[in-house]
């Protein structure tokens, strides 16, 4: 044979070594991955509310190297049946469900988890409703309803026994006349911190603002409606009104059209000297004043 063909061979038999060396791990038994898993609680109890002590375990899934590279954690499940829970605190085994075709072998860290069970109680409160910001311009908020009034609540009696407003929040700034929203309901503690575990039936409900159009003001001058003379020998004078303007409240489409604001007739008859008078103002329909009188000042002279 010659040297070359043996300094050949023994180049090929050391390249297969180093190939076996890298390939044999992907097919080598007994490599483990470890990964956290939330807990699934299933089969729970209607009547009881279940707190385990834990949210996620981790889980150690063991095979071979290849196997475990392929291994997609989201498919693992970490599953607690609490058909058989009680009141009280009990430990639960957990179960793994993993895919078939995985062919791994599974485990927990921890076999089993502690769970703490309530009582599930209901009652029921009134919804309150909480308003944030104003009204556009030109409308005037001036309540809201809730339909329904009352929620029932439900929940473990520790949670439930924290629970201290249930409420909706009403935008004021979108509230429109006539309109109706829907809103959830948020259970709240004395804090104002959302209460866990506990639900509300039903979990939203309907908010009917009461926007009504805002009324407009407006400043119009006061005309006197008199009527008379002075007695012979005199003649009136100047004749004045105070005050000379009054605030008128209304739809914009009504104030928005007057021009001034006219007072009862003011029958003057033979006046000799000067008089003061108290005479009602005519208030237009549809609107409204603060001020229902004015004081009217009729000055006389002799000729």
């Amino acid at each position: 044979m010659k040297r070359e063909d043996v300094l050949l061979g023994v180049a090929s038999i050391f390249i297969a070594v180093l190939m076996w060396f890298q390939v044999q791990p992907l097919f080598e038994p007994g490599r483990e991955r470890e990964f956290n898993v939330i807990v699934r609680l299933e089969n729970r109890p209607a009547e009881l509310y279940a707190f385990p002590e834990m949210e996620s375990v981790t889980v150690v899934a063991s095979g071979t190297l290849q196997a475990l590279n392929r291994l997609e954690t989201s498919r693992v499940e970490a599953v607690v049946d609490l058909a058989k829970l009680k009141e009280g605190s009990q430990r639960v085994p957990i179960s793994i469900r993993a895919p078939a075709d995985a062919q791994l072998e599974f485990r927990t860290l921890k076999p089993a988890v502690l769970v703490r069970a309530e009582k599930v109680e209901s009652a029921e409160r009134d919804v309150k409703i909480v308003t944030t910001g104003t009204p556009i311009e030109g409308l005037r908020f001036e309540g809201a309803s809730t339909q329904p009034e009352r929620v029932v609540l439900s929940g473990p009696v520790s949670m439930l026994s924290r629970v201290a407003q249930v409420q909706v929040t009403l935008d004021l700034p979108a509230a429109r006349p006539g309109t109706t929203v829907s809103r959830a309901l948020e259970i709240l503690d004395k804090e104002g911190q959302p209460v866990p575990a506990v639900t509300a039936e039903p979990g939203k409900v309907t908010v009917s603002p009461a926007v009504v159009a805002a009324p407009a003001s407006r400043d119009v001058p006061v005309i006197v409606e008199w009527s008379g003379s002075a007695a012979p020998g005199f003649q009136l004078g100047e004749i004045t009104v105070i005050p000379q303007r009054i605030p008128l409240n209304g739809p914009s489409e009504i104030v928005s059209q007057l021009t001034a604001i006219r007072t009862e007739a003011l029958a003057i008859s033979a006046l000799r000297e000067n008089r003061t008078f108290e005479v009602k103002l005519v208030i237009p329909e549809g609107t409204t004043s603060e001020q229902s009188t004015v004081t009217v000042r009729v000055q006389v002279v002799k000729r």
